[in-house]
């Protein structure tokens, strides 16, 4: 048994133990993360050692800060990564197996065991770390590699959404009937509206002196009740979205660890935000929060590998994907929705180009009684990197009337 951790996950622990035929074993603990890394919750690492076995797990703890809890929706976020894990997960597997699905989608790290109670949530993870998976580094813009590997798992993913969809819709009903935003219901218009405004102040103040993209930016910000709207529109959730789709929730595994231009895999972490929606609500977000100016120049290159790989997987669980996601759909989703990338590209750009030192805590804004959206709305050290992604982001969207 560890001090360091809560009775509850010593006896979850214990429990992994046991079914993993572990005993007379022993616990190292430590911290799994740095500031920045995420932002509601406490990562450990577990690793249970015996003679003959050892397990490297991830703890991943709720913050039980009374008055954070009150401002943040943290009890939902739990409860909702736990859904995905032990419902549509399973579910995803069963449907893919039954079809003799031969490289579908898998790509979400194994979970050992969770915790719902109030307060004491948590869940505990395989550490992938220990099985060869590698961060990107955050600062730097995903080279073409990545990005059409991360297109292509995010093929495989919404293609499963779309399947079950299409040939069992009472089972998709089951798995999306509560799936709306977390966030739905539990912030007021005025809270949006000033999240909104901190992200769009900051996009102005990067693109000033250009006068071509402030009055695009302008537009964009006349857009955003729509891009609101747009969120829990029953006909734009045509699939299950990975929902927070930024740099530091993705691992990659090489064949060979010393070229890390070759990415042969790709893990999806952190499920909090899963919600129904369009497709391109996960695309547009990585493909603007994570890419470069080069990147966007060529989206139609990874339009298609994303569309040629949802229609191999949809082809293999026996569906017909000009029925149910010609590319023409892609396109009408992709031209309606790929300003979402932009909203979240201005936020969480912030924190992938800040220092260490520099990222603020969700625990100062509660002291200092201001928003959470505060957290983000700060100028770090490498603010003229953040003012050029923002530059590149709203030209090549003006370029392209996406905005």
């Amino acid at each position: 048994m560890s001090s360091q951790l809560t009775v509850e996950q010593n006896d979850c622990i214990r429990k992994i133990a046991e079914n993993e035929n572990i005993s007379d074993y022993l616990l190292e603990v430590s911290s799994g993360s740095v500031k920045g890394d995420g932002y509601l919750g406490i990562m450990s690492t577990v690793n249970i050692i015996s003679e003959r076995k050892k397990l490297n797990l991830i703890i991943k703890t709720a913050e039980t800060n009374e008055e954070l809890r009150k401002k943040i929706v943290i009890r939902k976020a739990y409860l909702r990564e736990m859904f995905t894990y032990n419902k549509i997960f399973l579910e995803f597997e069963n449907f893919q197996r039954k079809r003799n699905m031969r490289n579908g989608f898998t790509a979400f790290a194994k979970i050992y065991g969770s915790c719902d109670e109030d307060c004491k949530e948590f869940l505990i993870f395989e550490n992938l770390k220990e099985v060869g998976y590698k961060l990107w580094n955050r600062k730097v813009p995903m080279d073409a590699e990545h990005v059409a590997l991360v297109f292509s798992e995010y093929g495989k993913f919404h293609a499963v959404s779309l399947a079950i969809r299409d040939q069992d819709p009472e089972m998709y009903k089951e798995l999306t009937k509560d799936l709306m935003s977390i966030f739905e219901d539990s912030y007021s218009k005025e809270e949006f509206d000033h999240a909104a405004k901190i992200n769009i102040d900051k996009g102005f103040r990067a693109v000033k002196g250009d006068n071509n993209a402030t009055e695009a930016l302008r537009r964009f910000s006349d857009s955003l009740a729509t891009l609101f709207e747009h969120f829990n529109i029953p006909e734009n959730g045509i699939v299950i979205n990975h929902g927070d789709c930024w740099c530091n929730n993705m691992m990659f595994k090489y064949g060979d660890s010393r070229n890390t231009h070759k990415p042969t895999k790709v893990c999806l972490l952190d499920w909090q935000l899963t919600k129904t929606g369009s497709p391109v609500y996960d695309l547009a977000y990585f493909f603007f929060a994570c890419g470069s100016k080069d990147i966007f120049y060529d989206y139609k290159k990874y339009l298609k590998i994303y569309h040629e790989t949802v229609s191999k997987n949809l082809i293999e669980l026996s569906c017909d994907p000009e029925k149910i996601f010609p590319y023409t759909l892609l396109e009408h989703h992709w031209k309606m929705h790929a300003k979402f990338g932009l909203f979240m590209a201005l936020m969480v750009l912030t924190v992938m180009l800040s220092e260490v030192e520099e990222v603020k805590e969700l625990t100062d804004a509660v002291e200092n009684n201001e928003s959470i959206f505060e957290t983000f709305n700060y100028d770090g050290i490498n603010i003229n990197e953040y003012n050029k992604r923002i530059l590149d982001i709203v030209t090549f969207m003006a370029e392209h009337e996406l905005i």
